[in-house]
């Protein structure tokens, strides 16, 4: 199916290849010349009839022949690719060296960049060195089988009756209707009644529990109804604790167990503030909304009924496929003993058995049923008229009620086709889509009226599209996609040249439908919108279908019954199939299988992903298995317990994104740097014993994404200086500035690198000392950081060595980017006044944090005007009482203050008793969007400020504060009218008054 896909990288590699010096040194030996031109000629006549060849492909009278030429096509093409890259690569490694032999005697050493293969470029004028690696023989045996293979190919085109240049669907301008943003989610038509039949069923107040269930084929909306309940406002009053699970297959019940107690302690959420870590850090909260961990089905069972305890609650059970009633007996069990109070358990599911084995009733099982065709219109419309004319809707509204005739009632189909509609301009477009004989599709798979609609928008789609979107095959279902990553891996099958030609697609993909329940991430730090999402399962099917030839996903799980373990899936074998891409997902605390893998995997593996789908430790994988794969260009080897990677790394030549997050590494071999390819590396989370990069870590120079956010940020010596070269680096997530400054790269040299105005940061570390270094720098007066493409959080900290007593003058010599979103000071003991003059320039800054900052007293006045700040903690102050200026609150202050704040937290305050912030005039509005407050040991504070009873609160939450807690205990009736306007408070995880409903004792 990726067959253009495949030749459109080959074209691009055979046109930017410095193919005319292999040539010339070549070129006595077998007509090398005549046979690469006659490549480059089969190559376009073969290009330019591909898109008949896959619209064929799809029809019913399509003959077995042209399927048979796709996949002959693709397959060559595959082995054309990997035989330009290798040629490709050794020749940017004889470059490099090349380049290192000349620093080594001291010359002037060419940039790197200049090699890296335009049309334009003279790579091979070290040509010698790298017939060391190729020789002239292998070289010419090579461009023969390419010319042989094409030949053949292309002579085929004629007898196929393949015709040139047919143009897709769609052949006016892509973005005549402008779009702005994601497609909004479909509004709901045509489930009043479902609706209203599913709310009551629901809402009764009283008996035992019960099981609903919402039944219907794929694309109907059960997913959609059940949302539509979950979120009614009586439901939301009705059951005080809701809980959605996401199940699929396979059924397994401790990660459904895990995922609800992750739902009931999202209301005990404390919004725990951003730290970094400390070896030497001690326990400073005692929040217990960490999910728990538990062994065993039984353990965890015994904590969901003891927090549930006789509390009414509503729990969904999205996409259950499962058939054995053993599976759901556990759950079933312990959830019918807890109080006749009414609680429910709705389930959607394909099939009515599934809802029977559950215990559902017949009455109470909600079968949904085709929408009709006006239904179905109302949904199209709204997409495919998006931002039209009315005279324009009106020519087509006719034609259009014929187009969602053909989607047989199903609001997905609807949907789908109405992204697909929304850029056909003329009429003559719209009429092409209705005659097209991708109607009929030649499926015999279930949902096959609904993979019609889809297949007719993914032919819509351009070539970089439709390759684009097929590798997400590489995901299982339900799997949350994160967007940057997806860009990522794209980028390493060479399918695009930038994040932003990765950002296009994936946006014309959204707005499109082919993705959906998008979330931002919590922290995009780098502002670039990230987003992470998910593929409806109907979608996914159609994608693994399309792909079932090169992409294959193995499941590893234990289901676990009754405290037995039972393993599934220990060995694994893929026999000949040319699988290209190979995702291992790994459930709950299953075991990396046994894979056996035959030549033609190893020769045809670009991906190889292990993905764990579970909470749970890491597992060990044999080295041996990937490092046979050698044409991977993506490699993932996240939770894998590796403490090294293999010291033959370097010889995955072809390798350009690589992840080794959650392990345990202590050093990385030199040859990794032999990588020259790699343009993603991956260290995050979780390797705290990494304590540096190799030196020749330069070497890398299409390096564009390093992260190293898991590596032990205070035991981490530096990053080598080499890293200075890497003109193609854009993402670096976290640097501090070395002690050791002549073996590693400095703040100075970083802030002056040639691309450094494209850089994004996301943690930037300083202590007080580097900025004192840069102050008395010769000609230098601040530490300037606004030289960078982006800083997302600054951590300021005096030396660790010494009591420097310069911290608070120090501060002025920093001059921070104004991108800066987070701004944390650790551990600056000595200051009592921060109020550097740049902070009012930090429009952008989103949350600060004082880290043991014990003598703090004052803030500058500035803090309280800062537009776009959410998020204040304070953690560790010796303070007894707090007047005004804590808060940077000063008579000649303008109103509001603090405009944007909505979380405020003051942690470890255990010498404080009174806080009285009230504004020194009485005109004066004081965070006016404040929605959580947290007092965390604060055991002798006493006294609020009365302007809280103006701030509208959502949620105060007190934990070890033990006069604050007898006030609410009691209502005293100085301070509880200060608070009791907020609708939730929390005494050590416990309500005390919910929804605004008062509970005591």
């Amino acid at each position: 199916m990726a067959a253009a896909a495949v030749i459109s990288v080959v074209v691009q590699l055979l046109g930017s290849l410095p193919l005319e010096m292999i040539i010339k040194e070549v070129s006595l030996l077998n007509n090398v010349q005549t046979r690469v031109e006659n490549s480059k000629r089969k190559l376009r006549s073969i290009k330019a009839v591909l898109q008949d060849a896959e619209n064929r492909r799809w029809s019913t009278n399509s003959s077995q022949s042209v399927k048979l030429w796709l996949e002959m096509l693709e397959d060559d093409s595959q082995e054309i690719l990997n035989v330009l890259d290798r040629w490709n690569t050794l020749i940017l490694r004889s470059q490099i060296e090349k380049d290192i032999e000349l620093l080594e005697f001291g010359k002037q050493s060419s940039k790197v960049s200049r090699f890296i293969f335009s049309s334009s470029s003279s790579c091979f004028c070290y040509f010698p060195k790298v017939e060391k690696l190729i020789s002239h023989r292998e070289i010419v045996r090579q461009i023969e089988e390419i010319e042989e293979k094409l030949t053949i190919a292309a002579s085929q085109i004629g007898s196929l009756g393949l015709i040139e240049n047919i143009t897709r669907l769609n052949n006016t301008s892509r973005g005549r209707l402008e779009t702005t943003s994601f497609v909004d989610e479909i509004e709901i038509h045509g489930r009043d009644m479902d609706e209203k039949a599913l709310l009551e069923m629901l809402m009764l107040d009283f008996g035992p529990l019960e099981v609903i269930s919402v039944v219907g084929m794929g694309g109907l909306g059960k997913t959609t109804l059940a949302q539509l309940a979950f979120n009614n406002e009586e439901v939301k009053n009705h059951f005080p604790k809701k809980i959605w699970v996401s199940v699929s297959e396979p059924f397994d019940l401790l990660n459904i167990a895990s995922a609800i107690i992750e739902n009931l302690l999202k209301d005990y959420d404390h919004q725990s503030p951003i730290i970094t870590e400390e070896k030497d850090e001690e326990m400073s909260s005692s929040s217990s909304n960490v999910a728990p961990k538990f062994q065993t089905l039984q353990a965890a069972l015994n904590w969901i009924t003891s927090r549930l305890g006789r509390t009414r609650f509503l729990l969904v059970l999205d996409d259950v496929w499962n058939e054995e009633y053993s599976k759901w007996e556990p759950l079933e069990i312990s959830l019918k003993k807890l109080e006749r109070v009414g609680s429910r358990v709705l389930v959607t599911t394909r099939k009515e058995s599934v809802a029977r084995l559950m215990g559902t009733k017949f009455s109470q099982i909600i079968k949904l049923k085709e929408l009709s065709q006006k239904e179905c219109q109302l949904i199209f419309e709204r997409h495919a008229f998006k931002d039209r004319r009315s005279e324009e809707i009106e020519e087509l509204r006719d034609i259009g009620a014929q187009i969602v005739s053909k989607c047989k009632g199903l609001p997905l189909a609807a949907k789908t086709l109405g992204g697909l509609m929304r850029f056909k301009g003329s009429r003559q477009e719209w009429e092409d889509v209705l005659c097209s004989h991708l109607w009929e599709l030649n499926v015999r798979e279930v949902e096959q009226y609904l993979f019609g609609p889809l297949l007719l928008s993914y032919i819509d789609l351009s070539s970089l599209e439709k390759r684009c979107l097929l590798h997400c095959a590489i995901y299982p279902k339900d799997h949350f996609i994160d967007k940057t990553q997806l860009i990522q891996l794209w980028m390493s099958e060479g399918y695009l040249n930038s994040e932003e030609e990765g950002s296009n697609v994936f946006q014309n993909l959204s707005m499109r439908s082919f993705f959906q329940d998008f979330q931002e991430v919590e922290e995009d730090v780098f502002d670039d919108g990230n987003v992470v999402c998910k593929m409806h399962d109907i979608l996914h099917d159609f994608i693994q279908y399309l792909t079932k030839r090169e992409y294959e996903i193995v499941e590893a799980f234990i289901i676990n019954l009754d405290g037995n373990q039972r393993r599934r899936l220990r060995r694994f074998e893929l026999g000949d199939q040319r699988i290209r891409h190979l995702t291992i997902t790994l459930e709950s605390e299953a075991q990396f299988p046994n894979l056996k893998l035959s030549s033609d995997n190893k020769k045809f593996l670009h991906t190889f992903l292990i993905l764990r789908q579970g909470k749970s430790s890491a597992v060990c994988v044999d080295s041996s298995v990937f490092m046979s794969l050698k044409h991977l260009r993506s490699l993932n080897l996240s939770n894998c317990g590796l403490k090294s990677l293999p010291e033959n790394i370097g010889s995955l030549i072809h390798l350009r994104y690589l992840e080794v997050t959650n392990n345990p590494l202590v050093k990385l071999p030199d040859t990794i740097c032999d990588l020259c390819n790699l343009q993603t590396f991956r260290l995050e989370h979780g390797c705290p014993s990494l304590l540096e990069l190799p030196e020749g870590i330069g070497k890398l120079v299409n390096l564009r994404f390093l992260y190293l956010g898991g590596c032990s940020r205070y035991d981490f010596k530096g990053l080598p200086k080499g890293l200075s070269k890497l003109t193609s680096l854009r993402i670096l997530d976290w640097f501090q500035n070395p002690k050791n400054s002549t073996k590693y790269l400095t703040l100075r040299e970083l802030t002056t690198m040639a691309n450094s105005n494209n850089l994004k940061i996301n943690l930037m570390a300083l202590r007080s000392h580097d900025a004192a270094a840069a102050a008395s720098d010769e000609g230098h007066n601040k530490m300037d950081l606004t030289t960078l493409g982006s800083i997302y959080e600054l951590v300021i900290y005096p030396n660790m060595m010494t009591d420097d007593p310069h911290d608070v003058g120090l501060f002025e010599f920093i001059k921070p980017h104004p991108k800066l979103k987070v701004l944390i000071l650790r551990k600056c003991s000595r200051i009592q006044t921060f109020s550097p003059k740049w902070l009012k320039s930090l429009t952008l800054l989103r949350e600060i944090e004082f880290y043991r900052c014990y003598s703090l007293e004052t803030l500058t006045p500035a803090i309280g005007k800062l537009p776009s700040l959410e998020t204040l903690h304070f953690w560790g102050l010796h303070i007894k009482n707090m007047g005004p200026e804590i808060l940077g609150i000063a008579e000649e202050q303008v109103t509001p203050l603090y405009p944007r704040l909505k979380v405020l937290k003051f942690t470890s305050a255990e010498n404080w008793l009174e806080w009285k912030t009230d504004a020194p005039c009485c005109d004066v509005t004081i965070m006016p969007c404040l929605q959580s407050l947290h007092f965390s040991y604060c055991k002798r504070l006493q006294v609020l400020p009365g302007f809280l009873h103006n701030v509208p609160l959502q949620f105060i939450y007190i934990t070890e504060a033990e006069i604050l807690e007898k006030h609410c205990r009691v209502r005293d009736k100085n301070e509880w009218p200060k608070i009791s306007h907020t609708k939730n408070i929390l005494l050590n995880d416990i309500h005390v008054q919910k929804d605004g409903y008062y509970f005591g004792d």
